[in-house]
Parts: C-alpha cells; structure tokens; sequence
C-alpha cells in the first residue's frame, strides 16, 4: 500500500473544523480564505506534529534535544530526506512535511545584517513542526480529507499502520468534538512604538540614504502593541478573517507564540520545479463608493511613484531567483496588475521561473529569503538601514508561513496584515515603501489605512 492513505471526509468551510482544535498546541491553519482569488483553491489544517523545530540565535531544539544550528536550513533539508514521498496527484499539494514560521530575523543566518534594533520580544528566529497528519480542503471541488504519511516510523509497514490508525483517530475526533463558544474579547489602546513625528522623521532619514546612493527604497515600518486575554487567540483570528479575507491568511501557535495572519502576498512557491513570487508593492485605499473606488484604482495603476516601487522590487526578486534558476527561464508573468482587497488595492507582479536540477526548496529560501518586498532594494543594504530605523526587531512580521511538502514542493506567504500574540501582548506591524518621491506625511497615514482591519478585529481604540 502507498503513502500516504488517505480518507474522504464531508467537505465544509474548513475553520468549521478548525474551531475543534481551540486545545491543540503546535497546530497550523493555511487558511486560504479569499473570493475570486486563483491562489485560493486550497487550505490545510495540520495538527499533532510527529516533531517540533526551534531556534534562536544559533541554539535549536528538535524534539526538545538542544543542540548549536548555524544552518537550520540544512538540517531540515537532512531530516526531510528521511520522510520524503510522492504527492498523490489527486489531492491538495500539501500531503505531510514541515510547516511553520521563519521569522524576518532568520535573514541573519543568511546575511551580515547589523544588530542595533532592540531584540526585546524575543521571538524564535523559526518554529516549524513535522507534520504527518493533515485535513485538507479543494475549495473548487468542495472536498475534503484527513490524510496521513506514517511518519516518524522508518519500515513502511509500521508507516501504513500508523497512517491508518492516525486517520482512523482523527476521523473519530471529528465525529465527537464541539466547537467553543466565541469570546471576542476587547482590548486595551494601541500603542505604537513610533510617534506620529518620529515616524515621520525616520521616513526623511531614510529618503536621504536615497539621495546619497544606499538605496533605492526601503520598506519601513511601524510597531503596534496592545494587551490581550489568555485563551481569546482563537476566537480573534475567526473574527480577524471575516474583517479581511485574504489568500494567504494563516493561524499557528507553534512554541506558544500565536501568528494570525491575513497576508495577501505569496513569497514564494515551488510546485514540480516551476517557482513562483508575487511581491506587492503599491497601495491605495478603498471607498465604500463604486465611483470613487474605481478613480482611486485607476489612480493607483497609474501611479509613477507606485509603479517604480513594484518594478524595483520585481528586478530584485528577478535577480534572487535567478541564483537557483535555469538560465533564461526567470521571467515576469505580470507586471504591476491591479488587486483589490476589502479595504486597499494593491499593485501586484508575478515572477516565474524553473528551478535548477542540483538545487530544491531550502537552497530556494536560502537565495530569496526575506521577500525584497518588506526590505526593498538592494536588499541587504535596505535590511541595514531598517535595523538602524527602527527601534525593535519585527520578530515575525515580515517573515514567512508555509510548509514544504513531503514531495519538496512548497508555498510560503509574507507575514504583513498580522497578529503576533505571545505572554498575553499583541504586536501587529504597518509599514509601506519609501522612495525618493515619498511624502511623509502620506506614508505615516498608508501604515494607518493598512492597520485598519487589524484595528478593528481587537476593538481597541483608534490609532492616532
């Protein structure tokens, strides 16, 4: 018998079962929740990991083992050989394997970047988990499945009875567990870890880096913070998805540290060696009024200061995918094309390549990691300045969700539009490009329209 098993189960919106797991730690939701959206075909809830990955400045865990790990992603790369398989064509890309979270702060395992900003939340730089078994949903189809790879057991018929008898105890669960009652739960102000004109004055620091030749832009960003009651993690990301659907939302509470995330940018993707990135760069708000959000559209297409941001960023990815790419195969599908969310539009380009025969999906998220859409351009130069301008760390905002399948195809969002929860205290970030062309004043009140939904999930007061 092949793995993985699998085993049909009712298809319904899938936080209907997700609602049933208010009690599991280290479980993940890729929650693609999005109308009309072509990268919302499918969602994944895993759950019960066979393994839990962590690590913070050089120290990792595995399984609780501690041990010094200079390249984390190596060492996946090592233990993902040991449970590689292939997909069943059939069935949502995502059939068991690593999913979880690097955080932006990872980009130090990979590059030189200086340490100024105040490392104060102290976030694991990843939290991922091996997951063997996984509820899986075809939003096209309207079907669903519980599905298993057997995973840790190293003979294939301790697998096959292990998948089985995962498959048969989730299926029991399902039949028997309740959801818990809703408890959305208002929270304290919102604090931010920038004035109005400290922010302001950080965008004029970085234009003038600009003039000087550093850079081109930088993505810069301002920190929320709010207090939250223990246990409401759940319940707010429900009422967070409603407010703002997206294509890349996301739940997990990997290590104690919740991310809910309504993320509209995909990173990276990597399906039977075909990459994809779908960097987002050029923003503008919605109105309630047919008219004047159509004008408002038309001006955002329109816009030379957005477009210039969106193409300095498409020949940034161009270059990082190109490091791990067959020659003349990177190429740009899309260029600066108009996408509309609940309450902001968005330019949007799309970044296609083939990967090389000798290279996979970790020495892909070695050449591409973070996004050069949250860094801006040059990337490593950008990071620096960004360290230097902000006060705190991002810890995981700006980071990536995602999981790499046991076949080595993977799919990766860009953390923005995101709740960090840890110790009962909230961060959200709200950022937006900075050029030579910036007006800082428009650019503080872009970090607002962006924060708006998330504002309004924690009914907490308003941003000033």
């Amino acid at each position: 018998m092949s793995l993985p098993l699998y085993k049909e189960i009712e298809y319904k919106s899938p936080y209907l079962y997700f609602k049933l797991f208010s009690d599991f730690s280290n479980t993940i939701f890729c929650d693609s929740n999005s109308i009309n959206s072509e990268q919302s075909k499918y969602s994944f809830i895993a759950i019960d990991p066979a393994a839990v990955f962590l690590g913070k400045d050089g120290a990792a865990s595995y399984n609780n083992i501690k041990f010094k790990c200079l390249d984390p992603l190596e060492y996946m790369k090592n233990k993902h050989s040991n449970f590689s398989h292939k997909n069943i064509p059939s069935l949502p890309p995502f059939q068991g394997g690593f999913a979880g979270v690097f955080s932006y702060d990872f980009a130090r395992y990979l590059e030189n970047i200086p340490s100024l900003a105040i490392d104060d939340k102290s976030y694991y730089d990843f939290a991922f988990a091996y997951y063997d078994l996984v509820i899986s949903f075809n939003h096209a189809s309207k079907q669903a499945w519980i599905v298993s790879n057997g995973f840790p057991e190293d003979k294939s018929d301790k697998r096959t009875n292990r998948a089985k008898a995962r498959i048969k105890w989730l299926e029991g669960f399902l039949s028997t567990a309740s959801a818990p009652a809703i408890d959305l739960t208002q929270c304290g102000n919102i604090t931010s870890n920038f004035t109005r004109p400290e922010y302001k004055k950080a965008i004029t620091k970085c234009m003038s880096y600009i003039r000087q030749g550093d850079i081109f832009e930088a993505n810069l960003a301002q920190r929320f913070q709010c207090d939250l009651k223990a246990g409401t993690e759940m319940p707010l990301y429900l009422k967070l998805r409603e407010l703002n659907n997206a294509p890349f939302s996301a739940y997990s509470n990997i290590a104690n540290t919740h991310i809910l995330s309504t993320s509209p940018e995909r990173f990276l993707s990597l399906k039977n060696r075909q990459v994809e990135a779908r960097p987002i760069k050029g923003t503008s708000r919605r109105s309630t009024c047919q008219i004047k959000d159509a004008k408002l559209a038309q001006q955002l297409c329109h816009s030379a200061k957005d477009r210039a941001e969106n193409i300095m960023i498409v020949d940034l990815m161009r270059n990082d995918l190109s490091r791990v790419s067959k020659p003349a195969s990177v190429a740009v599908a899309k260029l600066c094309c108009l996408e509309s969310y609940v309450n902001v539009h968005h330019l949007v380009s799309v970044i296609k390549s083939e990967l090389n025969p000798n290279e996979d999906a970790f020495s892909l998220l070695k050449a591409a990691f973070p996004g050069g859409s949250i860094t801006g351009a040059p990337k490593i130069r950008a990071m620096a300045i960004i360290d230097e301008l902000e006060p705190h760390r991002r810890g995981p905002y700006c980071g990536s969700l995602g999981y790499i399948s046991a076949n080595g195809d993977m799919d990766f969002s860009i953390l923005i539009r995101t709740l960090v929860i840890k110790d009962n205290i909230i961060n959200f970030h709200s950022g937006g490009a900075i050029t030579l062309n910036s007006d800082p004043e428009a650019e503080y009140m872009e970090t607002i329209v962006k924060a708006e939904k998330l504002q309004q999930a924690l009914n907490a007061s308003c941003i000033a």
